[in-house]
């Protein structure tokens, strides 16, 4: 009995004949796939990036660009997002999208580049015979390949095209990746500044978890020196402005530190590593010099002289503290607190990118670390005019700080927190009681 097979044509392209193209002297490049072998539906690159290195911000009109990263971390924006694609991950840029991407880090980026539809390769190629610093020239020639240079590069210490190409040795070998390097005075100047932001981060870790815990006796009035209570006794108009002047800094700052747009303009000058122990250590300052300088205002508006009462929600009090230290434990603790951010750094390990959990407290509200300061602030036996001016005040900034940290989530993890937010309420939690 015959039978009949099918066959299937199978092609395999593999172009891989060693030859690294520099479009800069530190951003080499060599062709896996070309459009001629795609029948231009894609091109395939190979793109090894020093550190420093990097490309202006453009826009391609006619392709979808698509980034493997292989080895290291690349930090790419694409209109208001800013990404850190680590090694194994993909991110794509649609045509007609502003972009621009860098290697922030102290090792090579390696990473395959897709574009779809193909022939761009042209342009590198191009760019690499010509071996111009002349933006100008640089900007026609990828103007007739319908890529658009529409911004500088995502700071300024990145060598980039049109940068002087005396400033940078050129590496044009991929095997220097790999190559074992002597220790120089700069790695060793390295070294120690790894040390230094680790030290940095511990003390600024300790000012922290010091103002934390004299927070607690300031609010409860228990322990500490000077509480909400006590104090130079000013007139009403001095406190009220001083007392709010001292709540709207720490907002301030608190909030705009936590902002990306910040965050990308103030780590042009500070460390990426020491970043997040900076902001730690400005609001754990701020919150001092609201210790210090807050002014009491000692009218009472409701007392209770029943001890049991007294102690019970005295208790209730530090039950909200003790839901806000617990649930920064849930989410990472040392990570909110910039611990872990400069171990990471002195050790050489990579941060995980953001990952969307709900533990335990985050399964019922969304926020438990403000639900924790809101009983702390509002669970008072002896409630003063002072102690209700800063409940009440920063009762008010926790759902500014909310709707602005949502902001954040939402662009961070999309669709996933949506829902979140549709499943799980803000602060109160009646949709999990509703749905038991």
């Amino acid at each position: 009995m015959a039978s009949s097979k099918k066959s299937t044509e199978v092609s395999i392209y593999h172009q891989d004949n060693g030859e690294w193209l520099e479009t800069t002297p530190g951003e080499r490049f060599t062709i896996r796939t070309s459009a001629k072998e795609t029948k231009g539906i894609y091109t395939m690159l190979e793109v090894v990036a020093d550190p420093r290195n990097g490309v202006p911000i453009h826009v391609h009109k006619n392709e979808d660009e698509h980034f493997l990263v292989l080895e290291g971390t690349l930090h790419i924006v694409i209109g208001d997002i800013t990404l850190d694609v680590r090694a194994g991950t993909a991110v794509t840029v649609s045509k007609g999208e502003p972009h621009a991407w860098c290697n922030l880090t102290e090792m090579p980026v390696r990473m395959l580049v897709i574009f779809s539809p193909g022939h761009i390769e042209e342009l590198f190629k191009e760019v690499a015979a010509r071996k111009s610093n002349n933006n100008d020239d640089i900007a026609a020639l990828a103007d007739r390949f319908g890529c658009l240079i529409v911004g500088p590069p995502l700071r300024e210490d990145i060598y980039t095209i049109g940068s002087p190409r005396s400033s940078r040795s050129p590496l044009s070998e991929l095997e220097t990746i790999t190559q074992t390097q002597t220790i120089s005075p700069s790695v060793s100047g390295n070294r120690i500044f790894k040390l230094a932001a680790f030290l940095y981060g511990i003390v600024a870790y300790f000012v922290f978890f010091v103002a934390f815990l004299y927070a607690v006796g300031f609010v409860t009035g228990l322990v500490v020196p000077k509480t909400i209570d006590t104090g130079r006794v000013s007139s009403v108009a001095e406190a009220l402005i001083v007392n709010f002047l001292l709540m709207t800094l720490f907002a301030v700052q608190h909030s705009l530190m936590a902002r990306k747009q910040f965050k990308q303009w103030w780590t042009q000058y500070v460390p990426k590593p020491v970043e997040r122990s900076t902001y730690v250590l400005f609001a754990s300052l701020t919150l001092i010099l609201l210790f210090w300088q807050w002014r009491p205002m000692p009218e009472i508006l409701w007392h209770i002289e029943e001890s049991e009462m007294t102690m019970t929600i005295t208790a209730v009090s530090f039950v909200g503290w003790l839901m806000v230290l617990s649930s920064t434990f849930l989410i990472n603790h040392f990570e909110l607190f910039g611990l872990h951010q400069v171990a990471n750094n002195l050790t050489g390990l990579e941060s995980p990118a953001p990952r969307f959990r709900t533990p335990l407290y985050y399964k019922f509200v969304r926020h438990p670390i403000y639900l924790g300061f809101v009983i702390a602030f509002w669970a008072a036996p002896t409630m003063s005019a002072g102690h209700l001016l800063f409940a009440a005040v920063t009762t008010a900034y926790i759902f500014v700080g909310i709707f602005l940290e949502e902001r954040d989530l939402v662009e961070m993890f999309g669709d996933e927190y949506r829902r979140y937010k549709q499943r799980v309420s803000m602060l109160l939690p009646w949709r999990y009681l509703t749905r038991g």
